[in-house]
């Protein structure tokens, strides 16, 4: 395993724990496709981790893809909210969808 692999892994984890968090937040009744797409990237991202944990060599295309959905994925976590979604009430976030 080389430090490709790790960074690889590093950015997959993150992607992992965002989306599920967003999955988590997320009504499938409401948003079906969404739910489905996050359902997705959170299955694929886990399968990923455990082929660069194979000792797999990563290809520098899929390094900047991976990269990019982390992005994405930090960026809505954080707040920018590029779902839409806003917190409202407590302190805690509480997330509610704009009309």
């Amino acid at each position: 395993m080389n430090y490709l692999s790790v960074l690889d892994i590093v950015l997959l984890a993150v992607i992992l724990l965002c989306a599920g968090d967003a999955l988590r937040q997320l009504n499938p009744f409401h948003h079906p496709i969404r739910s489905v797409a996050f359902g997705l990237v959170t299955t694929g991202s886990f399968g990923w981790i455990g082929h660069n944990a194979e000792g797999f060599p990563v290809q520098w295309w899929a390094l900047l893809l991976h990269a990019g959905f982390a992005i994405y994925a930090l960026l809505l976590f954080v707040g920018r909210n590029p779902l839409g979604l806003r917190h409202v009430g407590t302190s805690r976030g509480s997330v509610r969808r704009v009309a």
